[in-house]
């Protein structure tokens, strides 16, 4: 995409692009974190159950405190799970991510109109004005879940 007589424009794509990807990585984290913690918390019961199933064959007392020791880490990982909130960060990282992918989105459409068409479409200071508040009410609202977020899992504690 070339550059825009106005300057103030072109800074704003690029803004969108940092943010952007400083979202996509937020995602990616929180992505990590809840694929590692949940798959742990599926070994974890899936574990308890077998050493229980075992258990209740060869009734050794150390299988079940292995048992319960197993039951208790997933237990563990589901408490990190509802604590950190991964996957509802996740879900507002991706809706962030494509709310600023559609703003460049729409950018960069108009501009191509103004370029294929300059005598019945221009980019005014006014149409910048919009599009910085529509980047600004994105961030506003993925700040806003944030500190929701931050709220919740603060009274989890």
């Amino acid at each position: 995409m070339s550059a825009h007589h106005y300057s103030s424009l072109n800074k704003l794509i690029v803004e969108i692009e940092n943010r952007r990807n400083d979202f996509n990585g937020k995602r990616r984290k929180n992505q990590r974190s809840y694929n590692l913690t949940s798959k742990g918390q599926i070994i974890a019961s899936s574990i308890t159950t077998f050493l229980i199933a075992i258990n209740v064959e060869l009734d050794i007392s150390f299988i079940a405190f292995l048992a319960i020791g197993v039951s208790a880490l997933s237990s563990v990982f589901g408490s990190f799970l509802a604590k950190y909130m991964y996957s509802e960060r996740l879900a507002h990282n991706i809706q962030t991510v494509c709310a600023l992918s559609e703003l460049k989105f729409n950018i960069e459409m108009d501009m191509e109109k103004e370029m294929d068409d300059p005598d019945n479409h221009r980019i005014t200071m006014e149409v910048i004005d919009e599009f910085k508040d529509r980047y600004q009410n994105i961030l506003d609202q993925a700040n806003s879940e944030w500190q929701k977020n931050l709220k919740i899992s603060r009274k989890k504690k």
